[in-house]
């Protein structure tokens, strides 16, 4: 049987493209913090009501936070296993200028780095029976055996650590950012960054969400995962819905990725998250006129509802700190 479909008209093919293609889609935005759950007894009637926080609050390593053998000020450590280690720049990471100078040496005696990557297997053995044991010994300050190397302290280095109890020595590194607030100063243009523990911390505090700091006159936007930009337009109409919905749709963009000073963009109906390359990917990396900048992109913050109609959202805000809840 013919299943081919017959075309009703001449330009059906190319009216039916031209629809598809003024789709605008929306996103789902997790911006709340809080989920709330409801927990049963075994009558199944309700027992209590408890929040859960959405999203990781910070990577999973745990930090101290000390000063090393002849340095001149503290950085956080991390004991990691030493057959863990895989490039030049971990290695001279060690914190004991003793083991260090002893995993050197064995990297030079089977013939040094690898472009910039540690030789394969040479820190363990493993035995007949199948269990692990270090190459590396460092000599015993009692006089006994000497001690084998299996892990060792390194140090890191990063900005914005929070630590975990006031009476302890432990340090996590944030890991997610709820918000990136965009504002305005006396003629510059400035971010502020918000990390998820710190949206936590003010909302159990009952503080308010988006603040605006000190130097600030204007909030000029807030980005988080998911929200929607019009990018690479600057002469739209203010009401949106005079304008062309196939036009729109090849400039409607989603936040993909956020840290500071380096937003990333992907066309809202655009699936391959690995691809990066423009159109379809766009990053903002300063807040001047280059081809990555704020001015040059011109970012215009949108909503899209469910049904398709896309609306401005407007931030015409003087004090967050006095109207959290106008912010969008």
């Amino acid at each position: 049987p013919d299943t081919e479909f017959p075309i009703p008209y001449e330009e059906f093919k190319h009216q039916v493209e031209y629809h598809l293609s003024s789709i605008l889609v929306s996103h789902l935005k997790a911006n709340r913090i809080y989920v709330r759950r409801k927990i049963y007894d075994q009558t199944l009637k309700k027992r209590n009501l408890g929040v859960a926080v959405r999203g990781k609050l910070h990577k999973e390593t745990v930090y101290s936070y000390r000063k090393a053998p002849n340095e001149i000020s503290c950085s956080f450590h991390i004991r990691k296993p030493i057959e863990s280690f895989l490039t030049e720049t971990q290695v001279h990471k060690i914190v004991d200028p003793v083991i260090k100078k002893i995993v050197l040496d064995r990297i030079t005696a089977v013939g040094g780095f690898n472009n910039g990557r540690v030789p394969y297997n040479i820190f363990m053995e493993t035995n007949a029976a199948g269990f692990k044991s270090s190459k590396l010994f460092v000599p015993n300050k009692k006089g006994g055996d000497p001690v084998p190397i299996s892990s060792v302290r390194i140090k890191e280095t990063f900005n914005g650590a929070v630590k975990l109890k006031s009476n302890s020595n432990m340090y996590v590194n944030p890991r997610n950012n709820h918000h990136i607030l965009i504002y305005k100063s006396e003629n510059e243009i400035h971010e502020n960054t918000v990390t998820l523990w710190e949206a936590v911390r003010r909302k159990a505090n009952k503080e308010p969400l988006y603040q605006l700091p000190e130097n600030a006159v204007e909030a000029l936007t807030t980005l988080h995962i998911n929200d929607l930009f019009l990018l690479g337009i600057n002469d739209l109409d203010e009401d949106l819905a005079n304008e062309s919905r196939n036009f729109l749709s090849k400039h409607l963009y989603r936040v993909q990725k956020l840290s500071s000073m380096y937003y990333e963009f992907r066309l809202a109906y655009h699936q391959d998250i690995g691809y990066f390359q423009g159109p379809e990917f766009i990053r903002i990396t300063n807040f001047g006129d280059k081809r990555t900048g704020w001015k040059t992109l011109n970012p215009i913050k949108v909503n899209v509802n469910y049904a398709g109609v896309i609306t401005r959202v407007k931030t015409p805000i003087k004090n967050l700190t006095n109207n959290p809840s106008m912010l969008q």
